[in-house]
């Protein structure tokens, strides 16, 4: 639990540490759909964005996946993004550290696995106005440990820019 909260103050110190710098900002939901070594959930996300330059995007994510056949999964992410504007679009790639963790509870047992990974993936971006966009990314998230395997995240959400 303790490896858990420091990571967690590592990840929101980047946000706020970001914060500071010059630039737009964002918050934001996702319905998520997590699917990997046949076994798939859906959670919800929350997320935070700050514009480092006109093209460069730093992203943090929370998101949690419920409860299916007594197993829970959430993680935390800290992605870059380069966003390309195609006049009604945007677009990006993008890369990140992850820190994912499982918990299987069947009963008085419980057992929780845990790894730090990375992400890889690309997203696409619908502006209703300049503050609000609606957005779709796909995102693979792979554990640094041999015996955790690659999730496939497929995200739906919308931000909220000031």
């Amino acid at each position: 639990m303790k490896k858990i909260i420091l990571i967690m103050a590592v990840i929101f110190g980047f946000a706020a540490n970001a914060n500071a710098q010059a630039g737009k900002s964002a918050v934001g939901v996702d319905f998520n759909i997590g699917t990997g070594d046949s076994y798939t959930n859906y959670g919800i996300g929350a997320k935070y964005q700050y514009g480092l330059t006109d093209a460069w995007r730093g992203e943090v994510d929370f998101n949690y996946y419920f409860k299916k056949d007594f197993v829970t999964y959430w993680d935390a992410d800290v992605d870059i993004q380069y966003v390309f504007n195609l006049g009604a679009i945007n677009v990006y790639p993008l890369a990140g550290l992850s820190f994912i963790s499982s918990t299987a509870s069947v009963m008085d047992f419980s057992t929780t696995a845990t790894s730090f990974g990375m992400n890889y993936g690309a997203g696409i971006e619908y502006p209703i106005s300049d503050s609000f966009k609606l957005s779709a990314e796909f995102k693979g998230l792979t554990g640094f440990k041999s015996n955790w395997g690659t999730r496939g995240i497929i995200s739906i959400g919308a931000t909220f820019g000031f």
